[in-house]
This record gives C-alpha cells, structure tokens and sequence, in this order.
C-alpha cells in the first residue's frame, strides 16, 4: 500500500481507476493521491463534497431481487452465507436480506446468517455446520462462488437442489451455468460496470465532474429454484 502512494506521487498518469477493498482510511490516503480518481465496486466514502467518482452495483436491490424471488416461492428459512462482516459488499448484502424480510413481517433470525471468507470451501464447511446442528432451512442466497460450496455440502447430504432446498446466487459467473442443476442468480454486470468506468474518464465534458452510479441488478432464474 505505501509502494501504491509513492508512485502515486511520481505518476503522469490523466487519470486512475481505483478497484478493491480498502478500509475508509486507506481509501483516503488514495484519493488524496489521485486526485479524480474512479472509484469501482465499493461505494467507499460518502459522495458529498467529493472530488472523487464512483461506479458501483446496487448490491442491496440485488439482495432485495433475490430475497423476493425465494419469499415468492414460499421459502421461509432461506440462509443467508456473506463474506466477513466489515467488507462493503457483504454489509449491503446484508442490508438487502433483512429488509426483504422486514418488508414481508418475517423476523430476520441470527443462526441463519453465515459470515465466511467469500471462499467455496468456506460456504461448504458454513452448510456442514449448519445440518450437523438440525438448523432446518428451505433455501440458501449466497455468492455465485460460494454457491459450489453450498452445492457440495447439500449433495454429499443427499439433499436435493431445489426440493427440498434452493439455491440463488449473486454476481452470474459462468460458473453458474456449468453447477447441476444451473443456478438462479442475480446479475451484475461487470462488462457495463468497466464501460460506465472507462466513459466516465473519457467524456470531456464529464471527466473532470464528479458522477456516482449504481447500477441496477438483474434476476436470472435458473433450474435451482424451479
């Protein structure tokens, strides 16, 4: 990270596409760096007063999309399996899960939340865990990657995929298509996500006007919800 600011300071570069996790201080450190910087994915720091811009999913609709779905199927004690409880991405998930919940009057129960470490192994070892201690649950929302954990655990349980539990991911990897039987998913799309970035920076008339979008999701419904 000290490396990225020294050469900060010595780059010529127009201008600077910032992607990943950084704690808010790290991000700041940067951004006085970077100066117009693009921010992607995390939502970072609040946007008012900014010299920065950023370009993220709206990743609590997409949760909200998700929760719905399984909520209109008549599932009611869905899982929910995130990644480590400081990240952007699984707080906005999160965030999504219990208000579609709240909206639907369902309380939002603490042993069906499962925080791992965004790993397949790490969904598995959470559902393992989960069937060892007879919590039962008719559904699982979880990352696309996560979801081939989630798939192993249930099939060397010989429990069935989408009767008597289903599966919907979030992010529509290929991945999703290849799991039996395919995963329902919601839809980030990362090709606009790049685009959105890249015009953002080119556009003269906006390259150097801060702009803060988040992109919408969209639900894919597959075999694993059927």
């Amino acid at each position: 990270f000290l490396r990225v600011l020294e050469t900060a300071k010595r780059t010529l570069a127009h201008a600077t596409i910032i992607a990943g996790d950084f704690a808010d201080q790290e991000l700041r450190a940067l951004l006085m760096n970077f100066p117009g910087a693009v921010v992607l994915a995390n939502p970072g720091l609040a946007a008012e007063n900014c010299t920065f811009s950023s370009i993220g999913f709206d990743t609590k609709a997409a949760a909200v999309s998700a929760m719905e779905h399984l909520l209109g199927l008549n599932r009611r004690n869905i899982i929910l399996i995130t990644g480590v409880p400081e990240h952007f991405f699984s707080r906005e998930i999160l965030a999504g899960y219990c208000a579609a919940l709240e909206q639907r009057r369902l309380p939002v129960r603490a042993e069906l939340i499962r925080h791992t470490d965004f790993t397949a192994p790490g969904a598995e070892a959470a559902i393992d865990d989960l069937l060892e201690r007879h919590i039962d649950f008719d559904a699982v929302f979880t990352n696309d990657e996560m979801a081939a954990g989630v798939y192993r655990s249930l099939q060397r349980h010989a429990i069935a995929i989408p009767r008597p539990v289903a599966v919907v991911g979030c992010d529509d990897l290929p991945l999703g298509k290849l799991l039996y039987p395919a995963l329902t998913t919601v839809k980030l799309d990362y090709t606009l996500h790049a685009r959105e970035a890249l015009e953002c920076i080119t556009r003269k008339e906006t390259s150097f006007r801060p702009v803060h979008r988040r992109l919408a999701p969209e639900l894919i419904v597959r075999q694993s919800t059927w």
